[in-house]
């Protein structure tokens, strides 16, 4: 199960959801999913490289908006604004060490298509930066994003 359909189970139907998922459909990394992922990983290099713009995008939104939110609660309560810019500052981290494991994955993937070792090094590596890759956005991006959004 991916990490959206997994924690989108409030928006279906919504516009906002159709358009999430045709932006994650056609730029996310779902090739990880696929038991080859190393081979589709290098063949879908664009699509990976473009997916982890669009990350980067979303990251220096989620600061900005942490940015731009500190005034106004500064105004209610100074400890809220603070915990709420720390918030949106640690989803940041979690976002860009998201991409870095897929830049990360893409250039395994080109190593594994080369065939310069073993192909079990490249999938124990793989299957850990996959891994790491699915705690940070799913555990790590997307529980911490939702504890942002009931705050604002």
């Amino acid at each position: 199960m991916s990490c959206l359909s997994y924690h989108t189970g409030g928006l279906q139907g919504s516009a906002l959801c159709t358009l999430c998922k045709a932006v994650y459909v056609n730029f996310s990394p779902t090739v990880l999913e696929s038991p080859n992922y190393l081979s589709k990983v290098s063949e879908k290099e664009t699509q990976m490289i473009i997916a982890v713009i669009l990350w980067l995008i979303l990251a220096v939104s989620v600061l900005g908006i942490g940015a731009l939110m500190f005034p106004i609660l500064k105004a209610t309560d100074e400890a809220l604004a603070l915990g709420y810019a720390g918030i949106r500052l640690i989803e940041t981290v979690f976002i860009i060490a998201a991409s870095i494991s897929l830049l990360a994955i893409v250039t395994l993937s080109q190593e594994y298509v080369a065939g310069a070792l073993d192909a079990t090094y490249y999938q124990a590596s793989g299957a850990a930066l996959v891994a790491f890759h699915d705690w940070v956005l799913c555990d790590g991006h997307v529980d911490l994003f939702g504890v942002g959004r009931s705050v604002s």
